[in-house]
């Protein structure tokens, strides 16, 4: 299974050009890599639309496995 980071940098080869492309601060990069801060659906269109992924594809780096 890929993870994020591997998804970033399969588009990007740094993630300051993720960032500028994204128009995010690096922090809040850091902190949706970290977990510290699960991104809005706005904040996934955005990655979806910078990559030409489809959203549902961004999505699932996001979606908790905690299903009871």
């Amino acid at each position: 299974m890929r993870t994020f980071e591997d998804f970033i940098y399969s588009h990007f080869d740094t993630d300051i050009e993720f960032c500028e492309a994204l128009k995010w601060d690096r922090n809040k990069l850091y902190r949706i890599k970290s977990g510290q801060q699960i991104p809005k659906i706005t904040d996934v269109n955005c990655i979806a639309r910078a990559t030409h992924t489809p959203l549902t594809e961004v999505a699932q780096f996001f979606l908790t496995q905690n299903v009871q």
